[in-house]
């Protein structure tokens, strides 16, 4: 949000205020409320107009909205509020909305939307400075009461972008230069950079509606009890910690003398919140900074406001004294003791720990004992990391330190996602059972599957699965069922599972791993591969001629009597160096393999759903007419959830069923399975990540390609979105030393890897939402690291 955004976005709101008269209203009161008034009164009011009617039968409030406000928010604001009046102790506390004769509870009049709420009793409690243990303790366990009857309340219309949503706060950091000077710039300057610490921590935390507003002139109180919550129209879905936050901001303004009086002030409003609503550690860890940055953003506005209204400085520097002085208070106190104050109140309140932390020690000594040697450990050299949680492109140790990750390719839409989180939760808590019962999940998710893909391919068939192996392994039995044959043709170096049929159609396994399982002279029968694509290190430089390989290859074996049923393709090649195919050589060769009758199947499970940036499936990336008959898809498609895919014609499918064995998988296409895959498909799209691959990735090749002068050993960087490879070479030969960039790498707080047939490829593959902050850290860290080894 710019300065002049907020300007503009204010005014705008200013321009839809209602200007209806007391007579306007009185009119109207009666004859859609059918009620008899005796005094009709203006209320104070921002945007909108309150009116008091007084009347025999109770007085009520009249609401006018301001035109700027959409019949779908003010629906959203009554769901809420019916929701809250579900609570059996705090019910009488939130208001209802008053019905028109007509049964009506949302009216048009005068071209304004209008609205009646009872009028409840008690003084804000603004006026009740500095507020009792007794009432913030009230305050603490009704705002506990909203988060548990908004939990799982879902509206349309709350997944907006709001300035006064605290998630957002840092929007407001520009603004902030332009408008406040000398020691309240100070101020916010500090608050709002610890606030930029925390935002990995927040986006792991859980999400909800929440009341979003939750001030000292929206609660009613009569003494040490509270009687109304008013004023919904901040209502948003983000962080359940902001509501908690925002409460405290405004709670503790008259509690901030001395640390003594906030720390009281503190207990007592998160023993009663936490005595209902148990905050995770990660909340508590946050909130304080929250609080703080909760202010900032409403003395940022508040300065705007006097920006645009000169003449009314002094009346908006009074509303905003509170929260300066509340600024000044916690600036003062020590931000690490006040964590661990807040730490030790919630901890009192939370679940008990269920698995014993051990040491990194103790950890690498029972896998050592009790854990198959296959099972590899990155950085064990080094020093293995313990990794606790992970956010973003971030994953975080057991001591609080950063890593950028780089190389995961699961988690494709950022590490535990809030959505996706969001998503599983709630359907884990409803239901997880199997495809043998109807479920709305599975439709809505393969059919939101099928039509990422091209329509002339008649893909038109879904197995859901649980691993990329399994995907690959069902791909196989497929294309030899439907073929009728049992040869497969792959690509040297490919790798397409780790089942005993796979790892036999994996050169990367059984031919550059296996020398111990598969010596020379006893490879795998039924397989034959091709060259890889390779047109910097390999032997062709054109589609066409590597394309021919697979051409002789068919050749060969029809000579020997040999009829191919599958041609096998990852469509970007990881673990055979980041390889780029040259245009049009999948095209080429999926024209061949069915002029001798094979099935043509692209494996995706590692380069699907918008990683290339440029479409959607790396294979259509490839130029010309691809055109696969089986795609399999793994990987990212659960974002971490155990799950994969594998999508076919109906021609396919039903000569598999022709077999008349049954295939099913017990946890395949499971509801919350189809939750996620559903939800993880909606991100793609609403956080145009796709987008993000594309030009993040380009921009990365462009800063790798920038260090190539300095440092030669980067010989070629190559990639498609944020699927990258740079390859190392010295003195013309695969660099040798490449596997130790990763561990210089690691001291700079960067995961990254090395892969290819001789280990020299920079393997760099990240979570999707990876921007251009992330790969300036990376190639500045890079150039260091080569710096330091001399390269």
């Amino acid at each position: 949000y710019s300065f002049c955004t907020l300007l503009e976005v204010t005014y705008l709101r200013m321009t839809g205020v209602p200007t209806l008269t007391a007579e306007d209203v009185r009119k109207h009161v009666e004859t859609a409320y059918g009620l008899e008034i005796t005094n009709v009164s203006k209320m104070d009011s921002y945007i909108d107009q309150n009116w008091k009617i007084e009347s025999p039968s109770g007085d009520v409030v009249f609401k006018v909205a301001n035109k700027l406000e959409t019949e779908q928010q003010l629906c959203a604001e009554e769901c809420v509020m019916t929701a809250l009046q579900r609570d059996v102790e705090y019910s009488k506390v939130f208001p209802n909305v008053i019905r028109t004769k007509n049964n009506e509870s949302l009216v048009r009049f005068q071209g304004y939307l209008t609205r009646c709420i009872p009028m409840l009793s008690g003084k804000v409690l603004a006026n009740s400075h500095p507020l009792s243990d007794n009432l913030l303790a009230e305050l603490g366990k009704i705002t506990a009461a909203i988060a548990v009857n908004l939990e799982h309340l879902e509206i349309t219309a709350c997944h907006r972008f709001l300035r006064w949503d605290l998630k957002c706060a840092n929007h407001l950091n520009d603004v902030a230069e332009l408008v406040l000077e000398g020691e309240k710039k100070e101020l916010v300057t500090y608050f709002m950079s610890k606030f930029d610490d925390i935002i990995p921590t927040l986006q792991a935390t859980p999400m909800q509606i929440i009341h979003n507003d939750i001030n000292d002139y929206n609660v009613l109180c009569d003494g040490d009890k509270i009687t109304a919550v008013l004023d919904y129209g901040d209502i948003v879905h983000t962080h359940r910690i902001c509501e908690v936050a925002i409460s405290l901001a405004y709670m503790l303004m008259g509690r901030c003398g001395s640390e003594e009086q906030i720390t009281s002030a503190l207990a007592s409003f998160l023993n009663g919140y936490c005595s209902r609503v148990p905050l995770t550690q990660d909340e508590l860890r946050i909130l304080w900074p929250l609080i703080a940055a909760r202010l900032c953003t409403s003395v940022i506005i508040s300065s705007i406001e006097a920006k645009k209204n000169p003449d009314n400085i002094a009346y908006i520097e009074i509303s905003a004294k509170g929260a300066w002085e509340l600024l000044r208070a916690m600036r003062k106190a020590t931000d690490s003791k006040m964590i661990a104050f807040i730490e030790g109140i919630g901890s009192k309140y939370s679940k008990k720990e269920t698995i014993k932390k051990y040491s990194n020690e103790e950890i690498l000594e029972f896998r050592e004992k009790h854990c198959p040697k296959t099972l590899s450990i990155q950085f064990k050299s080094s020093g293995a990391l313990k990794i606790v949680r992970g956010s973003g492109c971030y994953l975080f140790t057991e001591s609080g330190e950063r890593y950028l990750d780089c190389v995961n390719n699961v988690c494709h839409v950022g590490h535990c996602h809030p959505r996706l989180v969001s998503v599983a939760h709630k359907q884990m808590k409803l239901l997880n059972t199997n495809t043998r019962f109807l479920s709305d999940n599975l439709v809505a998710y393969m059919d939101l599957l099928l039509q990422t893909f091209p329509k002339n391919l008649n893909l038109d068939c879904v197995f859901l699965v649980n691993s990329g192996t399994e995907a690959n392994e069902l791909a196989l039995r497929l294309a030899r069922t439907a073929t009728k044959r049992r040869h497969s043709v792959v690509v040297d170096h490919a790798y397409h599972g780790h089942s005993n049929s796979l790892i036999e159609i994996s050169p990367y396994k059984f031919k550059d791993q296996g020398h111990k399982v598969y010596p020379p002279g006893k490879m795998p029968k039924e397989v034959s591969w091709i060259p890889m694509p390779d047109v910097f290190r390999g032997k062709f430089k054109t589609a066409e001629e590597y394309a021919n390989t697979l051409r002789e290859e068919m050749e060969r074996l029809k000579s020997e009597g040999i009829e191919s049923a599958a041609f096998w393709a990852e469509s970007l090649m990881g673990v055979g160096g980041q390889i780029i195919p040259p245009d049009n050589w999948l095209s080429l060769c999926h024209k061949i393999a069915r002029e001798y009758g094979a099935v043509c199947i692209a494996d995706e499970v590692q380069v699907g759903f918008g990683r290339v940036g440029s479409h959607y499936w790396a294979f259509q990336s490839q130029g010309g007419d691809v055109s696969p008959d089986i795609i399999t898809l793994g990987k990212p498609i659960g974002n971490g959830h155990p799950m994969a895919a594998v999508v076919t014609t109906r021609a396919i499918a039903d000569a598999f069923a022709d077999t008349g064995i049954e295939y099913f998988a017990t946890f395949g296409g499971n509801p919350v399975s189809c939750a996620i895959g559903t939800e993880l498909l909606h991100i793609l799209k609403d956080e145009k990540l796709a987008e993000n691959a594309l030009e993040t990735g380009n921009y990365f090749q462009s800063k790798l390609r920038d260090l190539q002068p300095k440092h030669p050993i980067i010989a070629d960087v190559r990639g498609k979105g944020l699927f990258i490879g740079a390859e190392l070479i010295k003195d013309g030969s695969p660099w040798a030393a490449a596997p130790a960039l990763s561990e210089g790498m690691k001291s700079k707080g960067i995961i990254i890897t090395t892969d290819g047939p001789d280990n020299n490829v920079l393997k760099i593959k990240p979570p999707i939402v990876f921007d251009k902050q992330c790969v300036d850290t990376f190639c500045s860290s890079l150039d260091e690291v080569l710096t330091s080894m001399g390269e």
